[in-house]
């Protein structure tokens, strides 16, 4: 089944889409890593700033909405005034923003939450321009946010993305300048007031003491989530590192890493002085790329031996620029090897091989079928159908998830969609594949998987017929779980750790009683 086509982006009259995400901030970037353009319309990756130890990928990059791009424009409008607080736009606009922008960790969140406000105004049926609301639906939105979490401080970081919001608001497509709907009053005096609550003094306990008889059973509870339930967790932990495991052979990765531009120059001056070592260029006319034109991808993951594809980027950098003026003297010298799109190395070099997306593997059609075959043949074995509509049809196989379940992840310098095109119908081979599939679904072994965008694959469930068994209410005993997913896995182990840390905690701070 192809997937849905995504509605075209929009176009800001503020920003230009060829404007780099990372530029009128003072920002300090790594060599060799792209930097996002404003007109990307799907995940800004914040790698050429170099990702703190402590942050999780996820966390260092901003992906916005697809499916509806009216807020896809608005949120990267947003964040690209953040980051840019010195930008010229914004000046014009009488915007004046600290001249140190905040960081990725916390536009992110901000970006987030305003995401919520809009998607919260579309279900209330209220006008897409934000600025046409009225006092009260702000603080009918604010009290529908105090009544999805626990806590005055989210509520008050919720308030101020708001006003950030209601002052960028000249530079946002299709939003109308507004008051602040709170009159300036501070952020945590309006989300005590969302709960109904006086604003805690600085000499007030935040939280209350908990009376021995309620703690103590917390207690017990605790250290029997650890004790009966780790074994399984640490076991399904196991199990989904393993599929995230690139295949053996490969490198784990071929995203961009950080390389130094000093040991970069000095790996080109050196691959471009041992002898035998020729340009790989195009062999015919491609797009707009012209026969002779030097693989620029290709040759950078020969140069680097595949840590980065990213050595001539950028053609705005100094650097790039230079690397690529040394590369075309080597061209005028004669020192190249015309090559086909699949292969990125002639005969007689003796640099690496680079294999371009989508070169095949060499597995055969009948070692594919085998695959699906005994992926199926297992009776545990249950297809990933899409839950809901948004995504793809009720019920039809989610082909992506299923494919890295059969085969694992796409190896690295291989087309992503690789092994999802083998249960394309458009040929024999793949429409075979892929009935052999439907037909599971249709005897009763789909299992509906919310597959948005965050959890993807990581969403699929695993079958835990092996679980601890728990006592029920009725006196019977069952599994504590029959299935689990790599995200839900992730909260489990959230749990776990908090579980420990508070019943040592109370453990040793109270005799050990238990």
């Amino acid at each position: 089944m192809m997937a849905r086509p995504a509605p075209k982006p929009l176009t800001s009259s503020a920003f230009r889409d060829d404007e780099k995400v990372f530029s009128y901030g003072g920002y300090q970037l790594l060599d060799d890593i792209l930097v996002p353009r404003f007109g990307e319309p799907h995940r800004w990756p914040a790698d050429c700033l170099g990702r703190p130890a402590s942050r999780k990928p996820g966390e260092w990059r901003f992906v916005f909405p697809l499916e509806d791009p009216l807020i896809n424009l608005q949120l990267r409008e947003y964040c690209f005034a953040l980051l840019n607080p010195s930008h010229p736009v914004l000046r014009k606009f009488l915007i004046f923003l600290p001249a140190v922008p905040p960081s990725v960790a916390t536009i992110r969140p901000s970006m987030l939450e305003i995401r919520k406000v809009m998607d919260w105004g579309r279900e209330q049926g209220l006008p897409t321009d934000l600025g046409l609301w009225d006092p009260e639906d702000w603080h009918a939105e604010i009290t529908h946010k105090a009544s999805q979490v626990d806590g005055v401080k989210t509520v008050a970081f919720h308030v101020t993305a708001i006003r950030r919001l209601r002052q960028l608001a000249p530079v946002l497509t299709g939003i109308s300048a507004f008051d602040d709907p709170w009159g300036g009053e501070p952020a945590s005096k309006v989300a005590a007031k969302a709960y109904d609550e006086e604003v805690p003094s600085r000499d007030t306990l935040a939280t209350p003491a908990i009376p021995p008889e309620t703690w103590w059973p917390l207690l017990r509870g605790a250290w029997t989530y650890i004790h009966a339930f780790a074994s399984d967790i640490f076991r399904w932990r196991e199990h989904f590192a393993k599929q995230r495991e690139a295949p053996v052979g490969q490198p784990r990765s071929t995203k961009a890493r950080p390389v130094d531009p000093r040991e970069t120059d000095v790996l080109l001056e050196k691959w471009l002085t041992t002898p035998g070592n020729a340009v790989p260029v195009h062999e015919v006319d491609f797009l707009t790329t012209k026969a002779g034109t030097p693989m620029w991808t290709a040759l950078s993951k020969m140069i680097t031996e595949g840590r980065t594809m990213n050595v001539f980027a950028d053609n705005q950098s100094e650097r790039p620029r230079k690397r690529r003026a040394t590369v075309l003297a080597a061209v005028s010298e004669g020192r190249v090897e015309t090559v086909t799109a699949s292969v990125g190395r002639g005969k007689g070099t003796t640099a690496p091989r680079y294999v371009a997306p989508g070169t095949s593997t060499g597995v055969t059609q009948e070692q594919l079928d085998d695959d699906v075959r005994q992926w199926l043949a297992n009776p545990d074995t249950l297809v990933p159908v899409y839950a809901t509509d948004e995504q793809g049809k009720t019920g039809e196989p989610i082909w992506a998830m299923a494919a890295r379940t059969i085969w694992g992840p796409t190896p690295p310098g291989v087309n992503r969609h690789r092994n999802t095109r083998r249960f394309d119908p458009r040929n024999r081979s793949g429409a075979a594949r892929a009935r052999l599939v439907m037909q599971a679904v249709a005897d009763g072994r789909g299992i509906p998987v919310e597959s948005d965008l965050w959890g993807g694959w990581r969403a699929y469930p695993l079958q835990c017929p092996d679980a601890a068994h728990i006592q029920r209410a009725d006196g019977t005993t069952a599994p504590w779980r029959t299935q689990i997913s790599d995200v839900e896995l992730a909260f489990e182990l959230h749990m776990l750790r908090s579980h420990l840390i508070w019943a040592t905690r109370y453990s040793v701070s109270h005799g050990g009683d238990r």
